[in-house]
């Protein structure tokens, strides 16, 4: 589901597209997450979840490289 802080349910802006983010604010944004998270002494992170984060932080950073050259 997703969050909404403005407290404005209004029809309209369910009915907008959400943003579109660059594979750069997207890679940035898990490398930033993935740091967050190593981080965290709760023992409701569990570090064997880092595995698929290193995963797609892999992928992402091979997109980057990939619009790099184009």
């Amino acid at each position: 589901e997703e969050y909404n802080n403005s407290g404005n349910d209004s029809e309209e802006d369910s009915d907008k597209e959400p943003p579109e983010v660059s594979i750069q604010e997207a890679y940035n944004a898990l490398k930033t997450w993935l740091s967050f998270f190593k981080q965290q002494r709760s023992s409701d992170f569990d570090m064997k979840d880092t595995k698929i984060l290193k995963k797609y932080s892999k992928i992402m950073s091979k997109m980057l490289l990939d619009s790099k050259k184009q």
